[in-house]
């Protein structure tokens, strides 16, 4: 346990020049595609090659600037694109900077920006009265602000998806800290668009440490990154209608939306990293947070048992996926059910990753935390929108 202890800390060091913004472990943390591959069966490369990167989500789309109903890519001219941002522990003038932006990102399109802050009530009505003060033009985009009352990324992607997402061409989902660049999405969506093969698509990072390895990574081996992602309509359709929604507490979440992507949403069809189309332009950045705080550090030492937690993730959602092939519908509503179910049927193999290091057998100490059923999904509540002004 020491030397688990005493190594981490050397390798928190050493990763510390990659920790940026809400601070992201690049040379630790699997990038997506190699993430994804762990779900797809290539466990090997993954652990090889993959001692890097953050995992990547799924586009989501951008709402009509008019503040009325989007117009529906079928119904004629040009389609409303959508951007979500998740949040929940940014600071109002950090959101405020991350919406602003996202404004300037679409400029060729109508814009619904849907800002979901999860488990944080309290800054979801702080943003809601600040963005009520400030002047949105109807013109230019609609701004609506939401509470998803359960502090979970995965289920805020599920309410972003089944409830607040209203027909736009494109749907792009970004994090709280990220800033767009002026135009960006206006590039990657028509780069999304005009590849038939992609469901949804991603951007590479620029700018900021390690992301010239992140770039590399994910030219060479697709994914999806979790910082900016978007969605084709017909791809939220169909997870729509079929219900198919992120098991609630699951660590790598826009992993698994990737994952979702490169399978067409069919456990039983090939593994085509194609259907996720990476756009290689500068169109993102997060501010980076100093090197040696001790909220750094914290971070760090966290993430590091939520990525052993991943492991465990990826091992059952591969018995999942791609041994068992069992459909995407039926996966448990909260990730703890899985890992339980999985671990019982899989004990030799459950074994072997508790024996790895303590960072492991911490991480399952955290699942047997949650009792199952505990985490409740909910429906996100309108807190304010522009377009009742």
């Amino acid at each position: 346990m020491l030397l688990d202890v005493l190594g981490v800390i050397m390798l928190g060091f050493a990763a510390g020049l990659a920790v940026r913004g809400r601070p992201r472990l690049l040379t630790m943390q699997p990038i997506c595609g190699m993430a994804l591959r762990d779900i797809a069966g290539g466990m090997a490369m993954a652990i090889r090659s993959g001692s890097g990167m953050q995992q990547r989500l799924s586009p989501a789309g951008i709402e009509s600037a008019s503040g009325s109903a989007a117009v529906a890519p079928d119904a004629g001219g040009p389609g409303a694109w959508s951007v979500t941002i998740f949040a929940a522990r940014e600071s109002t003038e950090e959101l405020l900077r991350t919406i602003e932006a996202a404004c300037q990102a679409v400029r060729e399109r109508p814009v619904h920006l849907e800002v979901m802050v999860n488990g944080n009530e309290s800054l979801a009505r702080k943003l809601a009265a600040l963005v009520e003060q400030r002047s949105w033009p109807s013109a230019q985009a609609r701004v609506r602000v939401w509470f998803a009352p359960l502090g979970d990324k995965s289920n805020t992607w599920n309410a972003a998806l089944h409830q607040v997402w209203d027909g736009e061409e494109l749907a792009f989902f970004i994090d709280g800290y990220v800033t767009l660049l002026p135009g960006a999405l206006d590039v990657m969506g028509r780069e999304v668009l005009a590849d038939t093969q992609a469901l949804g698509g991603t951007a590479t990072p620029s700018g900021g440490r390690g992301d010239a390895a992140v770039r590399r990574a994910m030219l060479k081996d697709g994914g999806m990154h979790g910082n900016l992602c978007c969605l084709k309509a017909s791809t939220v359709r169909e997870l729509r209608q079929r219900g198919i929604r992120l098991p609630c507490g699951l660590y790598r979440g826009d992993g698994l939306m990737g994952a979702f992507l490169a399978i067409r949403l069919d456990p039983h069809a090939d593994w085509v990293p194609g259907r996720i189309h990476v756009v290689d332009r500068p169109s993102w950045s997060v501010p980076r947070r100093p090197l040696l705080s001790l909220a750094s550090w914290r971070t760090v030492w966290n993430r590091r048992i939520r990525q052993a937690r991943g492991r465990f993730e990826n091992l059952a959602l591969k018995d999942w996926l791609r041994v068992r092939c069992l459909p995407l519908e039926q996966l448990p509503t909260d990730i703890e059910s899985l890992l339980t179910s999985w671990a019982q049927t899989h004990d030799e193999e459950f074994q072997r990753e508790l024996r790895r290091d303590w960072f492991a057998r911490r991480a399952w100490r955290d699942v047997q935390a949650h009792a199952i059923g505990t985490r409740v999904p909910g429906p996100a509540r309108l807190l304010w929108s522009s377009a009742s002004r």
